[in-house]
């Protein structure tokens, strides 16, 4: 009976484990492939609102390219397979891909088994996923929401919430808006993301192509939370490497 029982459960996760699987190929079947175009970055102060993720991938690429061209690499250019694939891996990972260092090679297996699926021609391959702050906060620091606030765009302040917000009171302190980064903050904070998870092969002449996309964690918006976004980068060369089943 014992054996029957466990004969069963063994059934049921294999099921789970299968059927996980192929609602990750249907993700990344379904995704869209639209490129996006390389600008520079700006001083402009970024609009964390209404962020434009496909501008903001542009300007990241935009510079890293300027990086890679400056140390004599050849640019990297968009390539439909690894956009197909990373569009529909951020609808299908948990935010937990993004958030902790020990799903770095559940990471790795899930784009071999995608770029194998999409029949991609590049199996070679680095790819990270990671949260990044969308403002100038960061978890040290002190800050506060008011949700009375018209003025700023996320009602979010430095320091501790004063006991009086009348200005005529002698428990009055000025609101200390928190700072919202530029265009070129921003895509340099990425950048040194990137380059701490995948190192110097950023610039090695074995990768040609691309993807990346970023996604605004919107529960992290009008709230006292830092206002984040998760970004998965891939770049891939033509060099096999082992493919796990």
């Amino acid at each position: 009976m014992m054996k029957i029982f466990l004969s069963m459960i063994f059934l049921m996760f294999c099921f789970v484990g299968i059927s996980q699987k192929q609602i990750f190929y249907d993700h990344i079947s379904a995704a869209e492939t639209k490129f996006f175009e390389l600008t520079a970055p700006t001083n402009e102060t970024v609009d964390v609102v209404n962020l434009n993720t496909d501008n903001l991938s542009g300007k990241i690429m935009f510079a890293w390219n300027d990086v890679r061209k400056k140390k004599g690499r050849v640019a990297l250019t968009q390539s439909i397979p690894l956009k197909q694939y990373s569009f529909g891996a951020q609808q299908y990972f948990h935010r937990s891909y993004y958030q902790k260092k020990s799903t770095e090679e559940k990471l790795k297996i899930y784009t071999e088994r995608g770029l194998r699926f999409l029949d991609a021609p590049c199996r070679h391959f680095q790819v990270a996923a990671f949260t990044v702050n969308i403002v100038d906060l960061h978890s040290f620091q002190r800050f506060y929401f008011d949700k009375s606030d018209g003025e700023t765009p996320l009602g979010l302040f430095l320091g501790k919430r004063p006991k009086s917000t009348n200005p005529d009171s002698d428990n009055y302190e000025e609101p200390v808006p928190i700072s919202y980064l530029t265009e070129n903050e921003l895509v340099e904070n990425i950048l040194v993301d990137i380059r701490r998870r995948i190192g110097n092969e950023m610039y090695s002449k074995d990768y040609e192509n691309f993807a990346i996309e970023i996604i605004v964690n919107d529960n992290t918006l009008f709230r006292r939370k830092i206002p984040t976004a998760n970004v998965l980068v891939i770049i891939a060369g033509k060099q096999l490497q082992k493919v796990r089943g």
